[in-house]
């Protein structure tokens, strides 16, 4: 069980990280650890990220995933779900 779970927060770590390296390189966020716990990180949008964000983008993200907006959203709650799961599962192993 501890594997599974550490394989699948590696998944994602790997698949988010290298997103948020290259759009800090462009300086949209910025990381920074959390006070009361130095293994979370805290994103935050910088005023280009923020001008960003309310000038929009021209893009979809259902369009940039070749998917239907119903299969986007199953795949969304999913992720959620998934991650909800993973974060109580993580905790209830700590407690033990």
């Amino acid at each position: 069980m501890c594997f599974a779970i550490y394989s699948t927060n590696l998944a994602f770590g790997n698949a988010y990280k290298p997103i948020l390296t290259k759009l800090e390189a462009m300086g949209y966020p910025e990381r920074h650890h959390d006070p009361s716990d130095e293994r979370q990180a805290l994103v935050s949008l910088t005023k280009s990220g923020r001008r960003m964000r309310e000038t929009g983008l021209d893009m979809s993200l259902v369009e940039a995933t070749g998917s239907k907006p119903d299969e986007f959203a199953k795949m969304r709650r999913a992720i959620v779900t998934l991650r909800g799961n993973l974060i109580r599962s993580t905790e209830e192993q700590m407690q033990e």
